[in-house]
């Protein structure tokens, strides 16, 4: 059962007396999904606490991720759980994809399932499915906590795939969740121009938070001095091109120097 934002306002209001404003029911939506247990959960915890509802959605997820494994995930078949998991990594499930990346005799054994499961959604085109977003968050968390020596090797995987079909966005992200930093400074770098020209100012930033200042090589630091600039942050792109010129010049590198020179 899915609730609307209609709903979520009456059963919070009505049924847990606790009022929400229009940025609160649009979090919850966008949390939840609409999903009826999530938002039960969190209703409850709301009627009983004076936290901000940020604050306590963050601090419900793990009894929420408890009655998953408990009354969800557990009560799979072992092999489907490993299927799962192993799809998990994906934020979109592409039957064409996971074909490629696990053969087809793999996908034929476990695409049939993911239409028989409440928390997976089938998209238009019949070709792709979704997980819930929580449902999602929680097969990361199993796996990463359980088999994290596989949770390296799937994102591994699908970020060389996704880096090989030139799909930038795809292979950094699924790179950020490795222990691998140098494979993920390396994709960073191939990819930072084409993100760049594709007004992606915000998402490569974002990515660079993963990163220490020592951490950054020069070519880092021009195409974040690059983003900068787009965003008319003249004295952060100004900082950002000079620490590429003295890391630059160390190596010897003509090409960046003389880049960083005209940023």
């Amino acid at each position: 059962f899915v609730f609307s934002e209609e709903d979520v306002v009456y059963l919070f209001e009505q049924l847990f007396e606790r009022n929400l404003s229009e940025d609160e029911c649009q979090f919850v939506m966008q949390m939840t999904e609409g999903w009826a247990m999530a938002i039960m959960l969190l209703a409850y915890k709301a009627k009983y606490s004076q936290e901000q509802l940020f604050a306590i959605a963050e601090s419900s997820f793990d009894n929420f991720f408890s009655y998953l494994s408990a009354e969800v995930f557990d009560r799979l078949d072992e092999q489907l759980q490993l299927q799962l998991l192993q799809l998990g990594v994906h934020q979109v499930i592409s039957v064409d994809v996971i074909t490629e990346l696990y053969g087809e005799d793999w996908v034929k054994g476990v695409t049939p399932k993911l239409s028989e499961l409440a928390f997976v959604t089938q998209l238009e085109g019949g070709n792709k499915y979704r997980f819930h977003a929580l449902f999602r968050k929680f097969l990361q968390q199993r796996l990463q906590q359980k088999y994290p020596e596989q949770f390296e090797a799937f994102h591994f995987e699908a970020s060389r795939y996704y880096a090989s079909h030139n799909l930038g966005v795809l292979a950094i992200s699924h790179a950020a969740r490795l222990q691998n930093k140098l494979f993920y400074t390396e994709l960073i770098i191939e990819f930072a121009a084409q993100l760049i020209e594709a007004g992606q100012f915000e998402f490569l930033l974002e990515r660079l938070k993963d990163f220490t200042h020592e951490q950054k090589p020069y070519q880092v630091l021009y195409y974040e001095g690059e983003c900068q600039r787009y965003r008319a942050q003249y004295e952060r792109a100004k900082n950002a091109y000079s620490e590429c010129f003295i890391k630059a010049q160390i190596q010897q590198d003509q090409l960046f120097l003389m880049r960083a020179q005209f940023g």
